[in-house]
């Protein structure tokens, strides 16, 4: 389908919209679905500051921080469905973020290839590397929608990506710029920016892609 056109506001707006619509479920799922997929650093973290110059404290967050790696690649998962089917207007439920399994190993490699990629063009310049991380965007989503592998699913964000760059960056800059009001607000406001921020992307891949949103 041929793609529509967006705005990074506009994609704020929209997930905002689909939050308030529903704020018990969306928020709910969607924080839990964060707190779960970070819980095992936080833990690493925790026993490394506690002994800093322990070498065991170091491993345990070491292991941790793998864990961490592990856990959030199989909640994205079920996080991206979640967040697809709210941008569709379709029926969903706090489930939908456990149903990651189908799509864990794909997530997982992208994630460990894009992670890599990034760095290493980060090493040159810093401006490849920002480059690499917009082209490949929109592997997560692309990959739970189609169904691909990882590659294929990089491959088509770099395809879909081309054109859309500027924007894409525009809307990490606002996102940026929404985190901070967040903190300002006794913090209070961190809380609702991920999951705007997790609906504003699918809501972006599924107007590149030309697909249906509410």
């Amino acid at each position: 389908m041929a793609p529509t056109t967006w705005g990074p506001g506009e994609a704020v707006s929209f997930a905002w919209e689909r939050i308030k619509a529903d704020p018990g479920t969306i928020l709910g799922a969607l924080i839990v679905g964060g707190i779960i997929s970070n819980a095992a650093n936080s833990i690493g973290n925790g026993v490394q500051q506690a002994d800093p110059e322990s070498i065991a404290a170091q491993l345990v967050g070491g292991g941790m921080s793998l864990l961490n790696f592990l856990i959030a690649s199989f909640m994205l998962g079920g996080m991206t469905v979640f967040c697809l089917k709210v941008a569709r207007g379709e029926s969903y439920e706090f489930g939908d973020i456990f149903k990651g399994t189908p799509y864990f190993g794909g997530i997982l490699v992208a994630n460990l290839l894009t992670g890599l990629g990034v760095v290493f063009g980060l090493i040159f310049l810093i401006v490849p590397g920002i480059f690499l991380a917009l082209a490949w965007s929109l592997a997560v989503p692309v990959l739970v929608d189609r169904q691909l592998g990882p590659i294929e699913a990089m491959k088509e964000s770099w395809h879909l990506t081309t054109g859309h760059k500027g924007n894409i960056f525009l809307f990490g800059l606002l996102m940026f710029g929404v985190a901070i009001l967040g903190l300002l607000a006794c913090c209070v406001g961190v809380l609702v920016v991920g999951p705007i921020g997790q609906i504003a992307w699918v809501y972006i891949y599924l107007r590149i892609t030309g697909q249906r949103t509410v």
